[in-house]
């Protein structure tokens, strides 16, 4: 895994973490319905996203994304570097 994708990864879950309450051991991997994101958590975690690097995502693009991991690819494909 390159650099930034580890990074981003990193930086997502550590937002996620602050937001949400989530389970310990929650991994970038961790599927968002094993997390129960709703799409009203998605939609907050959009609003995160957008805060923490400048960059819309919608809450179809992030339950496609699926995960942390996958959101970290998402952002990676629209240039966002950490």
């Amino acid at each position: 895994m390159d650099t930034n994708l580890a990074g981003l990864e990193r930086r997502i879950l550590e937002q996620m973490h602050e937001q949400f309450d989530l389970p310990a051991g929650t991994a970038a991997d961790t599927p968002f319905e094993v997390l129960d994101f709703d799409s009203l958590v998605l939609v907050e975690l959009g609003l995160v996203l957008k805060s923490a690097f400048g960059v819309e995502v919608e809450d179809d693009e992030l339950k496609a994304a699926g995960s942390a991991s996958g959101v970290a690819a998402l952002l990676a494909s629209r240039g966002v570097t950490v």
